[in-house]
């Protein structure tokens, strides 16, 4: 298990794969998240060994990647991932075989099944081609009660129903990205992560809660860093992902309106802070002293 970071998440944005690399690496994290077509073109312009030197020289590993097919339509589908292997030969080159995406937790047309079915069919097209090239997609529930009650009607929301989701199609190549904030706002237990499975679980995100608000009341947008209220039970979760064998890249998604202001005025401040956070986490969860 090792601690990541994704420079947008934390206010940071804007930065270049070398800027991305150089910030995390200043700032002690071990992991950067990347955009696997900005990686593409620089490797297609210098060589892989040129990217995977630049890596090398602040001492980081690329995490992750967002996976650039809409997977869930029918009419974007097929280009994204017509484009697919060439990005994942990119992407096995230096040794960044994670992808990740979301699932819609709602829906406003048609039944729950017809929409499950649709899923496993449109995911078992993607899963193919994932296979083939040797990446695995963590898919991520959206769990925010506020946030889901745009549709009409619920769809994947919550770990068991993800889980039921992925199992359906039947794939190595899918799993879940584990999102403590999605896992606590839609009713999830830190012990439902033990009947999961190293293999079921391909990215962590860790935040925390804004205090004083009922789960119905909290905003997707609006966060904490992780261990700045002590609402989310972050460290059982880690104890238990850690349990279970995960042992793959954990980053802060904090969405917190401070960190974003501190970081339009110093990028670096926000990403010390950040660490600082993840410190206390790695700490409260048993991981450092």
């Amino acid at each position: 298990m090792n601690q990541g970071v994704i420079p947008g998440a934390i206010g940071v944005g804007g930065l270049n794969l070398q800027e991305s690399v150089s910030f995390a690496g200043r700032h002690g994290f071990e992991t950067v998240m990347v955009n696997i077509r900005e990686v593409h073109e620089i490797a297609a312009e210098h060589g892989t060994d040129y990217v995977v030197d630049l890596f090398g020289e602040y001492g980081v590993k690329p995490g992750g990647w967002n996976l650039p097919v809409s997977w869930s339509d029918d009419e974007k589908r097929a280009e994204g991932l017509a484009e697919l292997p060439a990005l994942m030969e990119t992407a096995n080159a230096i040794g960044c075989t994670s992808a990740t995406s979301g699932i819609s937790p709602g829906f406003d047309d048609g039944s729950f099944d017809e929409r499950f079915d649709r899923a496993v069919r449109q995911l078992g097209e993607v899963a193919k081609v994932l296979e083939q090239g040797g990446v695995r997609l963590g898919l991520e529930f959206i769990g925010t009660p506020s946030y889901r009650a745009r549709w009409q009607h619920a769809f994947i929301y919550d770990l068991d129903g993800a889980m039921k989701l992925i199992n359906a199609v039947g794939s190595p190549a899918l799993g879940t990205l584990f999102d403590v904030w999605h896992h606590w706002v839609s009713g999830g237990t830190p012990e439902q992560i033990d009947g999961l499975r190293a293999q079921d679980v391909v990215l962590v995100h860790v935040n925390d809660a804004p205090a004083g608000l009922s789960i119905e009341e909290q905003i997707d947008t609006q966060r904490t860093l992780p261990m700045e209220t002590g609402v989310i039970p972050a460290p059982d979760m880690l104890k238990r992902l850690k349990a279970i064998g995960f042992d793959g890249p954990v980053m802060p998604e904090p969405f917190s309106a401070s960190l974003n202001e501190l970081a339009e005025q110093d990028p670096d401040a926000a990403g010390a802070r950040t660490k600082e956070s993840m410190d206390a986490l790695w700490k409260a969860a048993g991981f450092a002293e």
